[in-house]
């Protein structure tokens, strides 16, 4: 709708601008990381991550400076996408996702983080 606030509230957030962080590790723990901005909040829009071979299950965490704000498992591969401004950090805080060593050497751990900033 062209006329609601909250609507409008959201995509004149979006505008502040939009990041992406991606790491990817051999058996060790891949972070990545959007750096905390004093006045800055991080919203997180997704994260997707996986390895090169199956594993028996590894942690992939997202968190709000050293908080954990949500976790699931990663076998294979997974992809989350969040609803708008449902999973973000505090103001001033980094946001990361921390995707667990594969726990076999040659095994490769890749995860990408992405979302956007604003200042509230």
């Amino acid at each position: 709708m062209a006329g609601d606030p909250i609507r409008k509230g959201r995509d004149a957030r979006r505008r502040r601008g939009a990041w992406s962080d991606t790491d990817s590790q051999d058996n060790s723990k891949a972070t990545a990381q959007e750096a905390a901005s004093t006045d800055e909040v991080h919203v997180v829009e997704g994260v997707d991550a996986g390895y090169s071979a199956a594993t028996a299950g590894a942690l992939l965490q997202i968190k709000d400076g050293s908080t954990v704000i949500w976790e699931t498992y990663v076998y294979d591969h997974v992809e989350k996408s969040f609803p708008d401004g449902v999973l973000q950090g505090t103001k001033g805080n980094a946001v990361s996702a921390e995707l667990a060593a594969s726990g076999g050497a040659g095994t490769l751990g890749k995860v990408n983080l992405y979302g956007y900033s604003y200042v509230p």
